[in-house]
């Protein structure tokens, strides 16, 4: 899903999981892209937050039981994406 930071585009490959139901993964993102942003994120390390939670949202069947909470979310991208680090990402902001 690509994204806009002053004219720069940023692209991130989704996660791949077992699609169950994709039924709220754009409102997902974006929710999840504010939040990171919300955090202090950069626009790459918020996109980069928001595929991963959209990727886990369709894991689950329908729009709002598979949204992740931030714990699972962090777990998820440790595992998955090896350049993930909070520190980077804002961590002082929680």
């Amino acid at each position: 899903m690509p994204t806009n930071n002053n004219g720069r585009t940023i692209e991130k490959e989704s996660y791949p999981v077992d699609v169950v139901d994709t039924t709220g993964a754009g409102d997902v993102f974006h929710g999840a892209f504010i939040a990171g942003l919300l955090k202090g994120y950069d626009y790459e390390t918020a996109t980069e937050f928001a595929s991963g939670a959209s990727a886990m949202n369709c894991k689950s069947l329908g729009g709002r039981s598979g949204i992740p909470t931030y714990e699972e979310l962090v777990d998820f991208l440790l595992e998955r994406s090896p350049g993930w680090d909070e520190r980077k990402a804002g961590e002082q902001n929680k």
